[in-house]
């Protein structure tokens, strides 16, 4: 069959968009998706992602012939008086039915000359039936005339019909593909399967795996305390913090760490207080002094035990001081306050023993955990015995005695003392006056009491 396109007559412009007129332009990736199968309008092609028209194959003084895809030589007359010539576009000058505009059905001639009108586009889309052809192969492009949703240019849809005409139905055409593991639904409306609120997610119950959902698939995972997958006999295996040096027990002092399951816990050493964690984790709770030593003139009643509290400590005649020095097994934990003042471990304290009476010492051990103990020291003096260096009988030494304030003269008085001598340091052997009296001065030095006179 042949088509009107001869001479210097203007040709119907070359469709771009697989035989339909339409200024609407045509995405592309490559020459192929442009072509309209037609001969006479040219070769259509791919630029710029867009498709453009061809050029017509045919020049002035030639007929394009469709039907075999060539250009035949045509004439200015008209034979069939319909008032075309074949090089005026009479695709047939033998048939005065077929000449440019005439009125195209749907058939299998080209009555318009035209060839890419085929005679019934009863849907309006724009494209013409498929049931109309021009001759063979040369057909409308509308595979369902009477939905406007289906035709070339429609997308794909999962609805069961061939929404773009290219014989090509749903999954066969890339579309309404079931959906892939994890998701509900066929392709494009792929929902996604909360396999945790749907109960379907196979997480540990012992111990309990928390889910938690993600695009397509899920995760458990495993508590505090365990490490794995979440899934499975194994999925949650238990950690040994303290086999693996994972713990955080104290080391100063070194806390004992006891594996649990999904935990561990710390234990202070004997002496400490706490959960052996943190910077107060493990404080020192022993205020039991480690060592009490008397000196250098002064001795305790009974050997030092940090368990006994309280003690005596003797002191010679003689003595005026006494040094005390406690101290305690760890210093940086523990203070003492000696006779109401602070002390350092290890480091003799001065205690002033003036006087004869009994002193006493309050040595107060104070912990960081806040444990407190009080050891008590009570200063005596040994006793002294006073005699006179002319001593008789019946002398009565001792009769009155008279002590200075420092304590540190004493005189003592004999009142039958018979020595007959006057002044001080007379006759102590003069025996010839009755009941004379003497005065017996003494005074206390570093090694003890002496006669003074």
């Amino acid at each position: 069959m042949s088509l009107a396109g001869c001479g210097d007559e203007a040709v119907p412009p070359a469709p771009v968009d697989g035989g339909v007129r339409d200024a609407t332009p045509i995405a592309c990736a490559e020459n192929s998706a442009c072509d309209d199968r037609l001969f006479c309008n040219g070769a259509e092609r791919c630029a710029a992602d867009f498709c453009v028209a061809g050029t017509a194959p045919c020049v002035s003084g030639q007929r394009c012939d469709e039907f075999d895809d060539a250009c035949r030589p045509c004439t200015d007359a008209d034979a069939d008086g319909d008032g075309s010539s074949s090089c005026e576009g009479d695709c047939d000058d033998a048939d005065s039915t077929r000449y440019p505009g005439a009125s195209e059905v749907c058939d299998a001639v080209d009555e318009d000359c035209n060839d890419t009108t085929f005679g019934r586009d009863d849907d309006s889309d724009g494209f013409e039936s498929s049931a109309c052809c021009n001759g063979p192969g040369l057909c409308g492009l509308d595979c369902n005339d009477l939905l406007n949703i289906v035709n070339p240019r429609a997308a794909e849809s999962c609805n069961g019909i061939d929404d773009d005409c290219n014989g090509l139905a749903d999954a066969l055409d890339g579309v309404c593909l079931p959906c892939g593991a994890g998701y509900r639904g066929t392709t494009p409306d792929c929902m996604d399967i909360d396999e945790c609120a749907e109960g379907i997610a196979a997480c540990d119950q012992d111990p309990v795996a928390p889910c938690e959902n993600q695009s397509g698939t899920f995760l458990c995972r495993c508590p505090s305390g365990y490490e794995g997958d979440g899934r499975g006999g194994a999925g949650c295996a238990e950690i040994d913090e303290c086999a693996r040096d994972l713990d955080d027990c104290d080391i100063d002092p070194v806390a004992a760490c006891t594996n649990s399951a999904g935990a561990f816990s710390c234990a202070c050493p004997v002496g400490f207080v706490g959960v052996g964690r943190g910077a107060d984790g493990c404080l020192f709770d022993d205020p039991a002094l480690f060592g009490l030593v008397a000196g250098p003139t002064g001795t305790l009643d009974t050997p030092f035990d940090p368990a006994t509290t309280s003690y005596v400590l003797t002191l010679g005649a003689g003595a005026t001081a006494v040094t005390l020095t406690p101290s305690v097994s760890m210093p940086a934990r523990a203070s003492i306050v000696a006779d109401g003042a602070t002390a350092a471990s290890g480091v003799p304290i001065d205690v002033a023993t003036a006087g004869l009476g009994a002193r006493i010492i309050d040595i107060v051990v104070t912990t960081e955990s806040g444990a407190s103990r009080t050891y008590r020291v009570t200063i005596v003096r040994r006793g002294t015995y006073f005699k006179a260096s002319g001593s008789g009988a019946n002398d009565e030494f001792g009769y009155a005695v008279a002590l200075s304030t420092d304590g540190n003269t004493l005189a003592v008085g004999a009142r039958g003392e018979r020595s007959g001598a006057d002044g001080i340091g007379g006759s102590e052997t003069d025996n010839t006056e009755i009941d004379a009296g003497a005065v017996y001065v003494f005074v206390r030095g570093p090694s003890g009491w002496t006669q003074q006179a």
